[in-house]
């Protein structure tokens, strides 16, 4: 199981005649072998830019990163421990096929052919394109693609494996089949970062969740505290009798959101809550629903404004 040890890294991007722009700002942050952390953040929060730094394309200006104890400045040991799947079509050769993309880079990562094509062999089955093995990966699904994509980056037998939007364009049957072969992977101990503005994948997949905002790391948690955390109002209590001005100015204090004949408030208020409507006639009381896109935006807006 690799570890991942991103610290203090830093990168502005510079071109002639326009200011430099800050893509990240000492960023420190471990990852554990075996999860899966999902990077979130709006668009030019510095995603891209980290994730391409983990891959070994893109050179903090301060700072280190390190796989396994090996350090990105160490290219071809620290190369070898990373697998990288980017958004696009830009990871296979369209004019190959399954059989042939694998085998490919499976020898341009230093395999012997033999064991690249062994290598094939054994991934066409694990990511269930055995029988496309020789179809032109043109007329492959785009689901199929991004499998195939993902098998390609294992080829060397990686330790981590970087995913920046792996599911994009990708229909929900396939979305749910990389989901659990992505899933095997960590059980399997490889370590997976991925970034994803498709919110309800991350909820599926994610361990862990790091959040970027304006190129800043701002929190790092496992996802279910993340949620927890942002969800202000568990519950919805609808009421069939009307609230008198004195039972809503005790419910106000215990942080009760009052709209109409509903209620909206945290978990941990809920007994004294029925205490204070007490005798009042209860319709119905439900526990609301995880929002993870109205979640995720009110995180980013609590970090802009602090």
């Amino acid at each position: 199981m690799d570890t991942v040890d991103v610290i203090g890294v830093s990168k502005t991007y510079r071109v002639q005649g326009h200011a430099p722009i800050p893509a990240l700002r000492e960023v420190s942050l471990s990852i554990h072998g075996g999860e899966i952390l999902a990077i979130l953040g709006l668009n030019g929060a510095g995603k891209t830019t980290l994730v391409k730094m983990l891959s070994g394309l893109v050179a903090p200006d301060s700072g280190r990163i390190l796989v396994g104890g090996v350090e990105s400045t160490a290219r071809r040991s620290y190369l070898g421990r990373v697998g990288a799947v980017f958004e696009g079509n830009r990871n296979i050769y369209w004019r190959l096929t399954p059989f042939e993309n694998i085998e490919y880079f499976g020898v341009l990562r230093g395999l012997s052919i033999r064991r690249a094509r062994a290598r094939a062999n054994e991934l066409l089955e694990r990511f269930k394109l055995g029988d496309k093995r020789n179809a032109i990966c043109a007329h492959l699904s785009r689901g199929m693609q991004q499998r195939l994509a993902i098998a390609i980056s294992l080829v060397h037998e990686p330790g981590i494996i970087i995913l920046d939007e792996p599911t994009i364009g990708v229909d929900v049957e396939n979305v749910l089949e990389i989901v659990e072969h992505l899933k095997s992977l960590a059980a399997s101990g490889i370590t997976v970062v991925v970034t994803s503005h498709q919110l309800d994948v991350v909820r599926m997949l994610a361990d862990r969740v790091a959040l970027l905002v304006g190129g800043r790391l701002v929190a790092t948690q496992p996802i279910d505290e993340f949620m927890r955390r942002s969800e202000r109002a568990p519950y919805c209590l609808q009421l069939e009798e009307e609230l008198d001005d004195a039972r809503a100015g005790r419910l106000r204090e215990l942080g009760v959101e009052h709209g109409g004949s509903q209620l909206h408030f945290p978990a941990e208020g809920l007994y004294d809550i029925l205490d204070v409507l007490k005798p009042l006639r209860i319709g119905a009381l439900n526990a609301a629903t995880h929002d993870f896109s109205r979640i995720f935006m009110d995180r980013v807006k609590e970090y802009e404004s602090a």
